[in-house]
């Protein structure tokens, strides 16, 4: 175990899960409902209903608190996306499932998309070792590289220029939805937004097997 699920254990653990619910729920409405530099620690504390010293003890400054709950978000979805592309067998199809499995996370977790892709400064995430997102980054590469070695996604672009491209439809999808007025429509967006990737980095098979789509 590295270091920080370790340190994500012995918290839960010290504070006890009902606790770090609470407290959860009220990062959760603070961040998403504020500018991140109006988010405080003494409204945080009040609204999950614990002392000030309690969540200092523990997590530091609200940047330590809130990047606490970004990686558990983090392995939330990186669970979710393994959970439903284990079980097929065709890339494409897995690939697919990516598209539907992170539209539905924000879809059901709209807050959570809220903080990361419009509260969140950029700036202050990259300095943060949670913006690499090691483990859904690991995971998603692989299916991306999968695909490759099937002759099915171009094998002359870096897998992570894929993976790229893949974030930024989903990051403008959810941030065009909250601008146009709800989230809860996501996942419908998925087959569409899919073949669009599919089609701008999948092999094109219709003039033979050299040609490749632009």
């Amino acid at each position: 175990m590295n270091d920080a699920l370790t340190k994500s254990s012995m918290t839960e653990a010290k504070l006890g899960a009902d606790r770090l619910r609470d407290l959860e729920a009220a990062v959760r409405r603070v961040f998403s409902e504020s500018n991140f530099h109006d988010a405080d620690m003494r409204t945080i504390a009040r609204q999950a209903g614990m002392g000030f010293n309690t969540i200092y003890k523990y997590f530091g400054d609200k940047e330590g608190l809130l990047f606490y709950f970004v990686r558990r978000w983090q392995d939330e979805l990186a669970d979710r996306v393994r959970e439903h592309t284990d079980g097929l067998s065709e890339p494409s199809e897995k690939l697919r499932k990516v598209f539907w499995s992170f539209l539905d996370f924000y879809g059901r977790n709209p807050d959570v998309g809220r903080i990361l892709y419009l509260t969140l400064p950029m700036t202050t995430w990259m300095q943060n070792e949670t913006f690499s997102q090691r483990d859904l980054t690991e995971t998603i590469l692989g299916l991306v590289r999968e695909a490759q070695a099937a002759g099915q996604l171009r094998a002359d672009i870096p897998a992570s220029l894929a993976l790229d491209v893949l974030h930024g439809m989903i990051h403008r999808a959810f941030t065009m939805g909250v601008y146009r007025g709800g989230t809860s429509d996501l996942r419908t967006k998925a087959a569409g937004l899919f073949d669009l990737f599919w089609n701008g980095v999948g092999v094109d098979r219709s003039a033979g097997p050299n040609n490749r789509n632009i």
